[in-house]
């Protein structure tokens, strides 16, 4: 999936002499938890909820508006932006941000800020890959890394006419075995279960008490 199909747009944005209060006041109309700070078509750095929350702590006392009021984004903001493009690919910006620990990524074409993406809109994405939302079960199988036992395993499922709606391979171990992950269309599938384990593969969830 590219990113472009994940990043909301148009964006929400502040200019970098706007005071601080103002940011804070279109962030908590629109909702939003981050404002990416352009000059002109440029991006140049940007600032979240929190950085907002923490430059004013007592910002219902007068003295402190008057502050806010006349202190530009600029004095807060982070100028170091971590970029995608919109033909990036899903699982890059969510790389990027784990490795940088960022709540959001702007999405920037031909030196334009063109959307956003935040980790909200990551989880929503990883909510409907995963099919949580549907009813379903899970079943998690520990296999040898070897050709054939992803097919050997999928078989025994469709030999029970259960559709599968999801499957997540873990990378192999170091004692040569990875752990398969499938999301059922079903809610009971202790038969299925046991013939996986009649089959020599060890379950991993739901515990096997006999077929």
């Amino acid at each position: 999936m590219l990113v472009e199909k994940l990043m909301h747009s148009p964006v929400h944005t502040v200019k970098p002499d706007e005071s601080i209060y103002n940011a804070l006041q279109l962030i908590r109309r629109k909702q939003i938890r981050h404002l990416p700070v352009v000059e002109g078509n440029k991006l140049v750095g940007i600032v979240s909820d929190r950085d907002l929350r923490e430059a004013c702590p007592s910002c219902l006392e007068n003295c402190e508006q008057d502050i806010i009021k006349t202190t530009p984004v600029r004095k807060i903001m982070q100028p170091q932006v971590i970029t995608v493009h919109p033909l990036d690919f899903f699982d890059e910006a969510v790389k990027l941000m784990h490795d940088y620990k960022i709540g959001c990524l702007p999405v920037v074409s031909v030196g334009q800020v063109v959307g956003i993406v935040s980790e909200t809109d990551v989880l929503g994405h990883l909510v409907n890959m995963l099919g949580i939302l549907a009813p379903g079960s899970y079943l998690e199988v520990d296999l040898p890394d070897k050709p054939g036992v992803l097919a050997e395993i999928t078989q025994i499922v469709k030999n029970h006419s259960v559709n599968i709606s999801n499957i997540i391979l873990c990378p192999p171990r170091d004692d040569g075995y990875k752990c398969l992950v499938l999301r059922l269309q079903a809610l009971n599938i202790s038969r299925i279960a046991s013939e996986i384990e009649g089959a020599g593969y060890r379950i991993l969830w739901p515990v096997v008490t006999g077929g």
